[in-house]
């Protein structure tokens, strides 16, 4: 499956290419498109969660299923602790709307690696 997703990734590159030496630029575009989504899938089948920022996001974006605007490190901190985003239950590192729309694939995909990395593979792919 993943020398599939390579070969026709890197067969896509070369059409795209040969595309541009057409001045044919809607098709190598294209081309270009398909061959980075299908690149963004590929690294998106990794079956774990990266250490740090990606497994802490998934968290946050879990529990905002459950409460939308408080986005929560920890719904029940054990201890008394400030607002920092380094300790404290409540996650003011990122910006909510990537972490609204990983909770918006949680919610459509289920608990999943995959369901959470949608909502970038979707967006890095509309940014080519």
């Amino acid at each position: 499956m993943e020398t599939t997703i390579i070969i026709v990734t890197f067969a896509l590159l070369v059409l795209s290419f040969s595309f541009f030496k057409k001045s044919n630029f809607s098709y190598s575009v294209l081309a270009l498109i398909v061959s980075g989504l299908l690149f963004r899938i590929f690294s998106a089948l990794d079956p774990f969660l990266h250490a740090w920022d990606e497994r802490y996001h998934a968290l946050v974006a879990k529990n905002l299923l459950k409460h939308p605007l408080l986005p929560t490190l920890y719904d029940t901190p054990l201890l008394d602790q400030d607002l920092l985003w380094v300790g404290g239950h409540i996650w003011l590192h990122k910006q909510p709307l990537t972490l609204w729309l990983i909770s918006g694939s949680i919610y459509l995909f289920g608990n999943t690696d995959f369901a959470i990395r949608i909502p970038s593979i979707v967006l890095s792919t509309a940014m080519i």
